[in-house]
């Protein structure tokens, strides 16, 4: 996925000999079509959806498409304006009946209206596909080998990118890629099961929402780099679960979200509501920001030496009672502590009452010139 994670483009464009916009050469060694190959290589799809989608493309597509009437009925649930460039086929077909002819992009285009998704055909020099309009200016682009007019006989499945950079085609993340082997019906389902997945993970906020969107992305068919770039509840965090529905506190509380495309995404979360932080790529500066959230204050609260205990853990008790805000302890507030070690990890559940012990950092005073005497001591 994107610049760093993009084996598949990158093997396609050397295979190919050219840049993902440059009009592809003939390859050395065309790709027969075996057995073997019913699922064709995943470097070839990511390759021309990604030339569709290139702004830097001889005939680039139009980010923004003239809105349009989605009047549908059962029978025929694509608007009229879109039909036509999407049953016009790459190959001469006279014995088509254009007005009976139904394309695996029909199929695809009513499964993803019956989920309440809108659809847009693009039509480029590059090829067709299918794309859907996210927030952010991002889009969703589904196709097969940059076609969506083919036969649903000759159907081997469906590719769906996320263009998650509006500035850059390149940045992309795969969302869905069909295994090959199953029906056009079939790989249409698994396909638009997993789009509606990520796109309720990306458009949604919280890190209830959030996490509860990732468990049902992890049930749909969708590609390692979706589940990887899927927000969720970092693992170890307040709320973590890694198999069941997650449910709001009734106080806030918070908590750390992350997620993978090029390197890691943090950010401080609530449990109680929809509340985010900004992007982090420190997990200490999330767990704060969540911490701002949850628990205003607590920067400006007493630090206490790591590791008092023995004789002075009543008087420690007495002195944080009348120095943290009452409540503060029993309402999941944190407890600061020094700490030696550079970039020690605020730890989750540490303190009292189940709070964050966060750690402030405070090096080791340098060994000074000693007197005789102490040193004998």
């Amino acid at each position: 996925m994107g610049r760093v994670n993009s084996k598949r483009r990158l093997a396609t464009a050397d295979w190919l000999g050219c840049s993902t916009t440059d009009p592809p050469s003939t390859p050395p060694h065309p790709p027969t079509k075996t057995t073997t190959s019913l699922r064709r290589s995943e470097a070839t799809r990511s390759q021309s959806l990604t030339r569709l989608a290139s702004p830097s493309g001889p005939d680039p597509p139009s980010r923004h498409p003239a809105p349009f009437s989605r009047t549908t009925t059962k029978d025929d649930p694509m608007p009229a304006p879109h039909k036509h460039p999407l049953i016009t086929t790459r190959h001469d077909r006279p014995d088509l009946d254009l007005g009976d002819y139904t394309a695996a992009g029909h199929i695809l285009w009513a499964a993803l209206a019956a989920a309440d998704i809108t659809p847009n055909i693009e039509q480029t020099s590059a090829g067709r596909a299918i794309h859907i309009d996210l927030p952010n200016d991002t889009t969703v682009w589904i196709t097969e080998d940059a076609d969506i007019s083919h036969l649903p006989t000759d159907h081997e499945s469906w590719s769906a990118l996320h263009f998650y950079d509006p500035t850059d085609s390149g940045n992309y993340v795969q969302v869905y890629l069909g295994p090959g082997g199953l029906t056009c019906e079939a790989d249409t389902a698994a396909c638009v099961s997993t789009i509606k997945a990520w796109i309720a993970n990306y458009t949604t906020t919280g890190a209830v929402a959030r996490h509860n969107t990732h468990l049902t992305l992890l049930r749909t068919s969708a590609d390692p780099d979706a589940i990887r770039g899927s927000w969720r509840i970092s693992y170890g965090q307040p709320g973590f679960d890694p198999t069941n529905p997650v449910h709001p506190t009734e106080r806030h509380t918070a908590t750390v979200i992350d997620r993978v495309i090029t390197q890691p995404d943090r950010r401080g979360a609530c449990l109680a509501c929809n509340w985010e932080g900004p992007p982090r790529r420190d997990q200490n500066k999330a767990v704060e920001d969540a911490l701002d959230h949850s628990h205003p204050g607590w920067r400006d609260l007493p630090t206490i030496p790591r590791g008092t205990g023995g004789k002075n853990v009543q008087r420690l008790r007495a002195y944080l009672d009348t120095t943290y805000p009452p409540d503060w302890f029993e309402t999941g507030g944190p407890l600061k502590v020094f700490t030696t070690t550079a970039n020690d990890r605020h730890e989750p559940g540490a303190a009292r009452g189940g709070g964050y012990l966060v750690k402030v950092h405070r090096p080791s005073p340098a060994a000074g010139p000693q007197h005789e005497q102490q040193s004998l001591i």
